[in-house]
């Protein structure tokens, strides 16, 4: 591993990419951490609420790609359809804050 020279700029770089070329807006935590006496850039990307992602010069249609094992695949239309969350009512037990109503300020 050779790390890179400027890791501030390089961690710059990447977020500047994924916010340019990927649709609907997508926000990694990206990190900088020590290994091995360099520096290294950990991208985690969480799952997102608004599926799917794709790569704006392609497209919607053309522009999702899935992991399959060490390779990234177009995904075809009934893989856009399972990534795509479903939305309906949601319904829950207990207020977050007990003693706290809607509403309330």
């Amino acid at each position: 591993m050779t790390g890179v020279f400027d890791v501030l700029a390089v961690e710059e770089r990447l977020a500047n990419l994924v916010a340019d070329l990927i649709s609907p807006k997508l926000v990694p935590d990206i990190e900088i951490m020590p290994y091995r006496n360099k520096q290294i850039l950990v991208a985690r990307v969480y799952p997102s609420a608004v599926r799917p992602h794709y790569l704006v010069r392609l497209g919607p249609e053309a522009g999702v790609f899935v992991r399959v094992g060490s390779t990234n695949r177009r995904a075809d239309a009934a893989q856009i359809g399972r990534a795509a969350p479903v939305f309906g009512p949601r319904f829950f037990r207990r207020a977050t804050h007990p003693g706290t109503q809607l509403g309330s300020a």
